[in-house]
């Protein structure tokens, strides 16, 4: 148990040498009446010889002292502190930024093996939250895009809420159509607030940039410049098979998906660019961007401290009440 305050002690002997050197109360002349002041007086007056206190009186005092040195001692803030721990620290940000655009909604990829479809957006939320778990020391950040490029969740360690948040993202809450180059900008302004030297953006999109107002080789530019990394995924199946009215034809879903900025974006910023054409291609897409960059601990050791503050305080309002009832029946 420590004290995180402990210089408040020193008010410990403030309350005994106000009652021992200060005269009674002498009231002169005209003043408001107030009901009960008398009884009042009479029980927190300090009597002028000490030797002729009443039991009564002793007891009356005895009690405020504790009083004090209950509320003496809730103001030093006693804690317990529990065992140590260790909290990792890697010392990298990364942000996570999400295609959120309507071609997302496109059913070609397969997720935990199972022969049914599921939108492009469900397999990222999945596996991002399973690649969340392996950034343990990481500071993640989430941005959203699609017509325009939001930060969804700010940088933090608390990842446990960036997969929730991740988990209740949607289709088209950013817009319909693909701003990569304001997603990637807005990226590295909010990296760039930081002084950690490790930075890295990963981008994961089906499409091309349709929207916004900067191109994505000027944002890479940028990111450059700021010694920001940049990941990117493209996501979709190449090839899918669809009955019609003249059959079964094949036909490409990812056609709009513009590889040659993505390969040059994260070319420039010294990244990488993957190709995830099915569900299990994304999981080794993220297993392989874990090793490049791995999440290298520098734990720090730290001790959780627990407040206490409120059992003294708690006494002294229950011997508060106990002083009141013993001065009502000294009025009586």
């Amino acid at each position: 148990m420590i004290l995180a305050w402990p210089y408040a002690l020193l008010l410990i002997p403030v309350a005994p040498l106000l009652l021992w050197k200060l005269p009674a109360f002498k009231a002169e002349g005209s003043a408001l009446k107030t009901p009960f002041y008398q009884q009042w007086r009479r029980f927190f007056s300090q009597p002028a010889n000490l030797a002729e206190e009443t039991g009564h009186n002793r007891l009356r005092l005895a009690l405020l002292l504790l009083f004090w040195l209950l509320i003496c001692l809730a103001l030093t803030r006693p804690q317990q502190l529990g065992e140590q721990e260790m909290i990792p620290n890697s010392g990298r940000e990364l942000l996570m930024a999400v295609d959120l655009s309507n071609s997302m909604q496109e059913q070609d990829l397969q997720l935990n093996n199972s022969d049914r479809y599921v939108n492009r957006l469900v397999v990222v939320k999945d596996l991002g939250q399973q690649f969340l778990h392996t950034r343990t020391g990481d500071r993640v950040g989430l941005i959203v895009f699609g017509s325009r490029a939001y930060m969804y969740a700010p940088i933090s360690r608390d990842l446990s809420s960036i997969s929730e948040l991740l988990s209740q993202t949607q289709i088209g809450m950013a817009g319909r159509k693909t701003a990569i180059g304001d997603a990637l900008a807005l990226a590295v302004k909010k990296l760039n607030k930081t002084d950690l030297k490790d930075k890295v953006v990963l981008l994961m999109t089906d499409g091309s940039n349709t929207s916004g107002s900067i191109d994505p080789v000027q944002a890479a530019e940028l990111a450059k410049k700021s010694g920001i990394k940049i990941y990117a995924i493209g996501i979709g199946a190449d090839e899918i098979i669809e009955r019609s009215f003249f059959g079964l034809q094949k036909r490409n879903p990812s056609a709009d998906l513009d590889e040659d900025t993505l390969e040059k974006i994260t070319s420039m910023t010294d990244g990488k660019y993957f190709r995830a054409k099915s569900a299990s291609a994304l999981e080794d897409i993220y297993h392989e961007i874990d090793k490049l960059e791995p999440a290298v601990r520098n734990d720090a050791k730290v001790r959780i401290a627990t407040e206490l503050f409120y059992w003294p305080a708690a006494a002294a309002m229950a011997l508060w009440g106990l002083i009141l009832i013993l001065g009502r029946k000294q009025w009586n």
